[in-house]
């Protein structure tokens, strides 16, 4: 018969000293994978302007995973560049800026710093290239002149 309440106590003695250098693997958290103008944080790509530690501390129900409106009007090709406006506004009272309400496009009003004022200033979100490439219908172009990056989609088709 197996027993189904065996249980371990753990005090201060069985503190784990993890002796890295690395400040990821010192707290257990995953180090993104940067390409390009982006990197990739637990399944989701973020502009690589937008803070990395932002991406490892949003609040409960916010953000590309767990907010559907984050996800929608927060980014640009698949790629997350900010807050929509609701949790910008309730969850960080706007200290991660103003919030977008469409893909970005920030609410102008209120009191809170834009994001194209502070970490995405500068960038040109015309410019976000797709996460994957999925316009493969026409194989007749052969083009090798194209400058494209593949290694994104190579990359994603390796995590999905």
């Amino acid at each position: 018969m197996v027993n189904y309440n065996n249980t371990i106590n753990i005090d201060d003695s069985n503190d784990i000293d993890y002796n890295t250098d690395n400040e990821y693997e010192e707290h257990n958290i995953e180090e993104p994978y940067y390409n390009g103008d982006k990197y990739l944080y637990q399944g989701y790509w973020y502009h690589r302007n937008f803070p990395v530690t932002w991406a490892m501390t949003h609040e409960n129900d916010s953000g590309p995973k767990d907010c559907l409106n984050c996800r929608d009007y927060g980014c640009i090709n698949d790629v997350f560049i900010g807050y929509c406006v609701n949790c910008a506004d309730y969850l960080y009272d706007g200290e991660r800026c103003r919030g977008f309400i469409d893909n970005g496009i920030e609410i102008d009003e209120g009191e809170y710093d834009s994001a194209f004022d502070t970490y995405l200033k500068g960038v040109n979100i015309d410019e976000i290239k797709p996460v994957c490439n999925t316009n493969n219908t026409n194989s007749d172009d052969s083009d090798d002149s194209d400058d494209s990056d593949d290694s994104d989609d190579e990359y994603y088709k390796n995590i999905i």
